[in-house]
């Protein structure tokens, strides 16, 4: 399987989110992972729980990237994000 990379993260409504993608065979794919009160002042996050897995398949890292960021807002105004307790 391939390895699932950090690509960034984001400040969010109160939450750490980390944006996630891997390329399959198939396309890239991608996550998001919420956390909360984290302590991130060295830049460095555990490996996370992907809670999230972003609907579809896409053409491009970017294409996979943009999906899990609005995903993001999306489970934001839903109310429905699941935060990783570590």
């Amino acid at each position: 399987m391939p390895t699932v990379k950090l690509e960034g993260f984001i400040e969010l409504d109160g939450y750490f989110v980390a944006l996630c993608a891997a390329q399959q065979r198939d396309g890239w794919w991608s996550w998001v992972q919420f956390e909360q009160d984290l302590e991130f002042g060295d830049g460095f996050t555990k490996i996370p729980a992907f809670r999230h897995r972003v609907p579809g398949v896409f053409a491009t890292k970017a294409r996979s990237l943009k999906a899990a960021l609005e995903y993001a807002f999306q489970l934001v105004e839903k109310g429905a994000v699941e935060v990783w307790m570590h």
